[in-house]
C-alpha cells in the first residue's frame, strides 16, 4: 500500500509544488459556500494530505431556528462511517489473537445475548442449523445471508418516540430472521449484522458490563486518542445532549399527491430526536477532520497493519438487496462520484447516512494520496425556489433525496482535486453522469501493453496487474479497473453457464436480469453482457435516444416508450428492459412540491 501511495505522490510532485492549506482554502471554500447557498443546505468538507495536513471547510447554518452558522468542531451523525470503526475494532482484535472471525459469531456473543437478554443466536433465528455457519467476517462482509431492517419503520417510530431509543436488541428480535441466502453464498447489504458484532466487541472486553458500555473509541492506539476529540459514538438519549452534534433536517414528502397534483414536503429539525442510530452499525457522529483523518491513520496503517488492511480491502461484489454490484470487503466499500468518468474520485472507505444528514463520501483516495469527506446537514436540498424544483424534483413517499449531494459533492470534488493537482480546467465533467465504470485510454493503453497476452486468463492477469502495480498507478489506474480488466474469463465463463442457451436471441435480456446476482459476483460489467447478448445494447441505445429525456417522470416515461414501441422493438427491447427503464409509478417525481419547514 505505502509504495503504490508513494509513487502516486512523487507523479503529483514533478507537476507542481504541493499546495499548503491556505491554497487549498483559498480554491475550495468559495466553491463550499456557493454549493451550500444554492441548495439551502450546510456541506462541510475534510480533507488531509501529505502536505497540507487536515483542512476543513464549512459553510451554511446549523441552527435554523436561530440563524447560526456551522462550525468546522461540529460533529455530523454520518450512520454507516461506523461500519468501518466496528470492523476495524474486530480486526484488531484478530491482530491480537482474540477473535478467530471465521468461527461462529454466536461463540462470541451468546453468553452476553443471554445475561442481558435471555436469548442466543440460536434462538433469535428460530434454531435454523445455518447459524453455525454465521461468522464475524461473512457478517463485516455482508455475507452472511441476513436480512437487513426496515429504514422507513425504524426512522417512523424515532420520530414518534422522542424520549425512547431503539436499542440493538431491539433492533435484533425485530429482524426478519428468514436468510436470503445460506451464510457466504451470497451478498447483500444488512446493517443488523454489526450489532452483533458490536456484542462479540463487549463479550470480549471484560470491562463491558452492558452494550451501552462498549468504548467504540478503543480502536485507536493510545498515542492517536488525543487527536479524535472531534469524534462521538451517542448511546441512549437525544442527539441535543450533545451540544456538539449539529441540527439535522429530516425530510417528510407525502405519500401521495393532492387533489391539484401537487406535493406537500416539510423538513424537520431533529435534533431532540434519539441519536442512538443503530449503535455499532451507525452510531458515530463526528467532524469531517476527523474521518478524514481516521481514513488517512487506517490506510497508512497507524490502526491496523498491511495484512490486516488486505484483509479489509478485499472486496467483493454484492449480489442482492438495494445495491447488488457494490465491492464490499470488510467494513470497506468503494465509492465515486456519478458525473466521474476518469476515475478520479474513488474512494476506498465507508460512507452513511442518518435521517438528517449525509456523508457518503467517506474515504481515501489511492490515485491522490488524498483522504476525503463531504458531509451535509439536510437529505434533501431545501432550495425550494420553482427553478430549483424543476431541476431536483421530488417524488411521493421520500425520506431522502440524495441527487443534491450527488450534485454538490461532485462540484466541491472537483474544486479539491483542482487545487492538489494545479489544474485551472475542470477535473470532472459533473453536468454529465456516466452510467458505468470505464478505463480511462491512459491506463488502458498501459494495461494492454503491459498485460494483454494474459487477458483472457483470470488469474495471470491478476499476477501480471500485481507485478505491474506501480506502473499502472502512474498511468492513472486504480483497483475496479484491474478488476474490470482481469475478470474476462469469470465473466464469460458465468454468461455461458447462465444465458449460453438464448445467447441468439432477444430473450437474453431477461436472462441478464435474472442471473444479475451472478453475473456481478462473476464481476461481469455491462459492456461484457452486451457482447455476449446481441440485441441488448441497440435497445438500450434506442431508449437513451427515445426517452431518456422524460427518464425521471415515471408518467411521461412510460407514455414515451409506448408512443416509441415500433422503434424500441425494432431495436430488439423486450417488455422487461422497456419497463425497468421507467421509474416505477410510486416512484414518479414531481416538481410541484410545496415546502414547510418545521423548526
Amino acid at each position: 500500500m505505502l509504495v503504490v501511495v508513494a509513487a502516486v505522490v512523487h507523479l503529483i510532485a514533478t507537476t507542481r509544488a504541493p499546495p499548503n492549506a491556505q491554497q487549498i482554502r483559498k480554491i475550495v471554500q468559495p466553491i463550499v459556500d456557493e454549493v451550500s447557498a444554492f441548495h439551502n443546505v450546510s456541506f462541510a468538507v475534510g480533507l488531509h494530505t501529505e502536505a497540507s495536513g487536515t483542512v476543513v471547510l464549512v459553510s451554511g447554518y446549523n441552527d435554523r431556528a436561530k440563524h447560526t452558522a456551522i462550525t468546522a468542531d461540529g460533529r455530523f451523525p454520518m450512520g454507516s462511517v461506523t461500519k468501518s470503526w466496528t470492523a476495524a475494532s474486530i480486526m484488531r482484535l484478530w491482530e491480537q489473537g482474540k477473535i478467530d472471525i471465521d468461527k461462529p459469531i454466536s461463540t462470541y456473543v451468546d453468553d452476553i445475548m443471554w445475561r442481558l437478554n435471555k436469548t442466543t443466536v440460536a434462538d433469535l433465528w428460530n434454531h435454523d442449523p445455518r447459524t453455525v455457519n454465521m461468522t464475524a467476517r461473512l457478517l463485516m462482509a455482508m455475507r452472511a445471508g441476513l436480512q437487513d431492517y426496515n429504514d422507513s419503520a425504524y426512522v417512523d417510530w424515532t420520530i414518534d418516540h422522542p424520549n425512547k431509543d431503539w436499542t440493538p436488541f431491539d433492533m435484533l428480535h425485530a429482524l426478519n430472521k428468514t436468510f436470503v441466502c445460506d451464510p457466504g453464498s451470497c451478498g447483500q447489504y444488512a446493517s443488523p449484522g454489526y450489532e452483533l458484532l458490536g456484542l462479540a466487541l463487549c463479550q470480549l472486553n471484560t470491562s463491558c458490563k452492558t452494550w451501552q458500555d462498549l468504548n467504540q473509541m478503543a480502536v485507536l492506539p493510545a498515542s492517536l486518542q488525543p487527536d479524535f476529540t472531534g469524534v462521538a459514538f451517542p448511546g441512549e438519549g437525544k442527539c441535543s445532549d450533545d451540544p456538539k452534534i449539529v441540527h439535522q433536517y429530516q425530510l417528510n414528502a407525502s405519500d401521495t399527491l393532492n387533489p391539484d397534483g401537487s406535493l406537500n414536503v416539510s423538513f424537520h429539525d431533529i435534533i431532540n430526536d434519539s441519536c442512538l442510530n443503530g449503535w455499532a452499525c451507525g452510531n458515530i457522529a463526528a467532524t469531517v477532520g476527523n474521518i478524514a483523518e481516521w481514513f488517512w491513520d487506517l490506510f497508512h496503517e497507524k490502526i491496523v497493519n498491511s495484512t490486516t488492511l488486505s484483509e479489509m480491502c478485499n472486496r467483493v461484489p454484492l449480489t442482492n438487496g438495494w445495491n447488488p454490484g457494490l465491492r464490499y470487503g470488510l467494513g470497506m466499500s468503494e465509492y465515486h462520484v456519478a458525473q466521474d468518468c476518469g476515475n478520479h474520485t474513488w474512494i476506498l472507505g465507508h460512507g452513511g447516512a442518518d435521517w438528517g444528514s449525509i456523508a457518503e463520501i467517506a474515504g481515501y483516495n489511492l490515485r491522490y494520496n488524498l483522504s476525503i469527506n463531504i458531509a451535509t446537514n439536510g437529505v434533501a436540498g431545501m432550495n425550494c425556489s420553482a427553478d430549483y424544483r424543476t431541476q431536483f424534483p421530488m417524488r411521493p413517499g421520500a425520506i431522502y433525496s440524495e441527487e443534491f449531494y450527488t450534485h454538490g459533492s461532485c462540484i466541491i470534488y472537483d474544486a479539491v482535486l483542482r487545487a492538489i493537482t494545479g489544474s485551472e480546467q475542470p477535473i470532472i465533467n459533473c453536468t454529465s453522469p456516466c452510467k458505468e465504470h470505464e478505463i480511462t485510454e491512459d491506463c488502458a493503453r498501459k494495461l494492454e501493453s503491459l498485460c494483454g497476452k494474459v487477458h483472457n486468463s483470470t488469474d495471470n492477469c491478476k499476477a501480471c496487474v500485481a507485478a505491474n502495480e506501480t506502473a499502472l498507478n502512474h498511468s492513472g489506474c486504480i483497483p475496479l479497473d484491474y478488476t474490470h480488466y482481469c475478470v474476462y474469463e469469470q465473466c464469460q465463463n458465468q454468461l455461458e453457464a447462465s444465458c449460453g442457451a438464448v445467447q441468439n436471441g432477444s430473450a437474453c435480456a431477461e436472462c441478464l436480469v435474472n442471473h444479475a446476482s451472478d453475473l456481478a459476483l462473476a464481476g461481469c460489467s455491462t459492456s461484457q453482457e452486451y457482447e455476449f447478448c446481441p440485441w441488448v445494447e441497440s435497445c438500450y441505445k434506442a431508449l437513451d435516444a427515445h426517452c431518456e429525456a422524460v427518464r425521471k417522470n415515471g408518467t411521461e416515461c412510460r407514455a414515451c416508450t409506448a408512443a416509441n414501441h415500433s422503434a424500441l422493438a425494432a431495436a430488439h427491447c423486450t417488455v422487461q428492459q422497456e419497463t425497468e427503464f421507467c421509474p416505477k409509478k410510486e416512484q414518479a417525481y414531481t416538481s410541484n412540491y410545496t415546502c414547510t419547514f418545521q423548526f
